[in-house]
């Protein structure tokens, strides 16, 4: 007889049956899942227990950093905002952008044309009624006007005087500034030249941007808001469908901000 073999041979065995007993542990512990899964109205399963604390980890990770993005571009436009004001630097600009501001303001325009076939609004001059009958089109021209503008996709208003009234390029004849009252005019389009405005906000929209001949950005269903405009602000519209507006003229920053993107110049 060989000892050393007899004892080999029982190890082995030993070892073989401690893998039989641990894999059935495996097995039954698994059998034993399903089971209470099956049981459970609930539907709790391990595997979806995993997946959904990932999801949520990832619902909470995402939200915070939304908030955060949007907590620190709060402090960006502030602190902008407060440096332009405080910088004064103004910089030539261009924007074609899809989609009409709405702006109200008191402010001067050194020339404003306005084109409409809207015959049903009231204009008033000097306090008279502008009679526009038998007219297809009209052109309303102002020469320095200063007082309340307003418009928007939907309409123009405006409220002031200006030296100079003209209705298809037939002038109004005055010695003193000719007061005028318009509001919520429908108009195809306008152009403002020599327009001053402190703050313009545009609704997300698409178009292109460039600063001083050195950046040109184009924009994608972003929000622009322009600091500080001075030039030329012209906007048009086909029915309610096609809309565009272009600047032109100098600024003192502006602020981007889109779904990827919230940059400030100045």
């Amino acid at each position: 007889m060989h000892p050393g073999s007899t004892s080999g041979g029982h190890s082995g065995h030993q070892r073989l049956r401690f893998y039989i007993v641990m894999i059935t542990l495996v097995v039954g512990g698994v059998l034993f899942l399903l089971l209470l899964n099956n049981n459970n109205p609930n539907g709790f399963s391990l595997t979806s227990a995993i997946v959904g604390e990932t999801n949520l980890s990832k619902v909470s990770t995402d939200d915070a950093v939304s908030e955060s993005a949007g907590t620190t571009q709060q402090k960006i436009n502030k602190v902008f905002s407060e440096e332009v004001t405080k910088n004064g630097k103004e910089v030539p600009m261009l924007l074609t952008f899809d989609q009409i501001p709405s702006v109200k303001k008191d402010t001067k325009v050194e020339e404003i044309e306005l084109y409409f076939d809207d015959l049903t609004t009231t204009i008033n001059v000097n306090d008279d009624k502008l009679e526009l009958n038998n007219m297809k089109e009209v052109k309303l021209t102002l020469k320095d006007f200063s007082g309340s503008i307003a418009f928007s996709e939907e309409g123009m208003g405006l409220k002031g005087t200006a030296n100079r009234i003209e209705v298809n390029d037939v002038a109004f004849s005055s010695e003193k500034t000719l007061s005028i009252n318009l509001n919520n005019l429908h108009y195809r389009k306008f152009d403002l030249r020599g327009i001053t405005l402190k703050e313009i906000d545009f609704p997300s929209g698409s178009g292109a941007l460039t600063v001083s001949d050195k950046l040109t950005y184009t924009l994608e269903d972003e929000t622009v808001r322009i600091y500080s405009f001075r030039g030329r602000f012209s906007a048009s519209k086909e029915g309610n469908v096609t809309a565009a507006t272009t600047l032109e003229g100098t600024m003192q920053g502006i602020g981007i901000s889109g779904q990827e993107l919230g940059i400030n110049v100045w």
